[in-house]
């Protein structure tokens, strides 16, 4: 499965696609995100990669995104048939790579899919306040803030709120 937009594409996230992700990963303290811990060892994220590999396609959908080599992922998770709604996790690797509209891109073309081939109708994302990075991105691609969950993650020492998005398919 690949889907193609201008300078990047997003596809299918082999081990060692999501291993180069994993081994160039540095986190920015200014753009905080709470879901994957990538201090941790080479052996605790390929454990990371194959739970992700357990629920693919089933509960969750988890995509590389490439220009030439990976640089991050994308994914639905939490993928709801019945309701259909899923949750949306995007990641890119070296600091490098952020801010040039890959990340944009992605999500653009992961909503694409979501609403068009999997027939989703609502989709989430959740942001730390602090990255303001994945906020812009959220916003152009018309995500809409439903909530604030006010000093729910405790981050260096102090708490922060976490930012409720949602988007909804035009029917």
């Amino acid at each position: 499965m690949k889907f193609e937009g201008k300078e990047i594409y997003i596809g299918n996230l082999e081990r060692n696609d999501f291993e180069i992700i994993w081994d160039e990963y540095e986190y920015d303290h200014e753009a905080a995100y709470e879901r994957v811990n990538y201090s941790l060892s080479k052996d605790k994220g390929l454990e990371f990669y194959q739970e992700i590999q357990a629920h693919q396609g089933e509960t969750s959908l988890y995509m590389g995104i490439f220009n030439k080599k990976p640089l991050g992922y994308i994914a639905l998770k939490d993928i709801d048939k019945i309701n259909r709604s899923a949750s949306i996790e995007l990641v890119i690797g070296k600091l490098a790579n952020r801010n040039k509209g890959y990340g944009r891109e992605a999500l653009s073309l992961m909503v694409d899919y979501a609403f068009t081939y999997l027939g989703l109708e609502r989709l989430t994302i959740d942001i730390l306040e602090n990255n303001k990075p994945l906020k812009n991105i959220t916003e152009k691609q018309e995500f809409k803030l439903e909530g604030i969950e006010k000093k729910a993650v405790y981050y260096r020492g102090k708490k922060i709120n976490r930012l409720n998005y949602a988007l909804l398919k035009e029917i």
